[in-house]
């Protein structure tokens, strides 16, 4: 195993602070108007779909 060391680099808080101020969603608008894709609405050639059964009974036996 090797082990590197570099040298710790000091930003001033003022620079990189986002606290305070106003800050512009850039994905907003595409959100709004239902232009932005989502993982869940990508579909591909041969994709499988799962889904988890589960029983909503204490120790039951899902039979079907």
């Amino acid at each position: 195993m090797t082990a590197t060391t570099m040298a710790a680099v000091s930003i001033p808080p003022t620079s990189v602070s986002a606290i305070g101020r106003r800050t512009r969603l850039v994905e907003g608008e595409s959100k709004v108007t239902g232009k932005i894709r989502f993982v869940s609405d990508i579909s591909l050639p041969g994709m499988l779909h799962a889904r988890f059964v589960v029983s909503p009974h204490a120790h039951a036996r899902i039979t079907s």
